[in-house]
């Protein structure tokens, strides 16, 4: 059995008030080139059509996760958490859109077993009007985590990361 599918990659997306940009999220990740076994809409009590617009996709893979109250980004990460089942836990923010190997670049770089855990660059598309439009996000890349020229930690991007689930639970 390869390595790819003796893990279970559950994708988290925390989600609030996502409606017009959860889509392109979902598409992109569904059309990743390794399929993650589920998906998890974390809705944090958005206000607009964000679940509905999540039921449309709703299968064996993305599921809605609904919080009861509203709880910020960071809760709604840790509640994916406690409700995935994955063994690798993939972020992504609902307003990125993942490239077509992102899933398979943050699994390759897993092989290693000292690998616990990653995360990439976000590029922002602007437009004059827009700014939030578009954000793709890059597959992960390996950089140390302080930059030797000026000694401050790079961009820390929380919707483009991944751990090992047994961290990320012991860590919270």
């Amino acid at each position: 059995m390869s390595f790819e599918h003796a893990q279970k990659i559950s994708v988290i997306v925390p989600a609030c008030n996502a409606e017009f940009y959860i889509a392109r999220c979902l598409d992109s990740l569904l059309q990743n080139t390794i399929k993650p076994f589920e998906i998890l809409v974390v809705d944090d009590h958005s206000a607009d059509g964000t679940a509905v617009a999540v039921e449309e996709y709703k299968n064996r893979i993305v599921k809605l996760v609904k919080m009861s109250s509203r709880s910020g980004a960071g809760a709604a990460r840790n509640y994916g958490i406690e409700a995935a089942s994955g063994t690798l836990l993939f972020f992504i923010d609902s307003d990125c859109v993942a490239a077509p190997d992102w899933i398979e670049r943050g699994v390759e770089a897993f092989r290693n077993a000292d690998v616990i855990g990653l995360f990439g660059a976000i590029y922002y598309e602007r437009t004059p009007c827009q700014i939030r439009e578009k954000i793709p996000v890059n597959p992960f890349y390996h950089s140390p985590l302080v930059n030797p020229v000026n000694d401050k930690f790079p961009d820390f991007a929380a919707g483009n990361v991944a751990y090992r689930a047994e961290v990320a639970r012991r860590l919270g």
